[in-house]
């Protein structure tokens, strides 16, 4: 096991985790991935993986996308870096999730501009 969930990401080495697969294969493996995170109405960070950040915010507001956010909106969208693929993002959402709250955001933020 590494100690610093970064490692997976200087190593190049990616993972599994997950959000919704649709019915249609091929629309997953085309799909642009993205991790994002929130700030919910009480000030809490939510952070996941989709393919659709608009729609997600969406979901989230209306309290149909997860039971954390459910009853803590609104939310609003604080960080998000793109991935190639779902596994790379869900692999980046287990490292975010390890972390403390004050380094999501920066780890994001870092991650994203590594990728540019």
């Amino acid at each position: 096991m590494l100690s610093d969930p970064a490692d997976h990401f200087r190593q190049g080495k990616c993972g599994v985790g997950g959000d919704f697969v649709s019915e249609d294969p091929l629309k997953d493996a085309r799909a642009p991935w993205c991790v994002y995170l929130v700030e919910c109405s009480d000030g809490t960070l939510y952070c996941g993986v989709t393919t659709d950040i608009s729609r997600r915010l969406a979901e989230h507001n209306r309290g149909t996308a997860s039971r954390y956010t459910r009853g803590r909106r609104p939310v609003v969208l604080v960080s998000q870096a793109p991935c190639p693929d779902r596994a790379s993002a869900l692999v980046l959402e287990a490292a975010v999730k390890r972390l403390p709250r004050g380094k999501k955001r920066n780890f994001l933020e870092a991650h994203n501009k590594k990728g540019k």
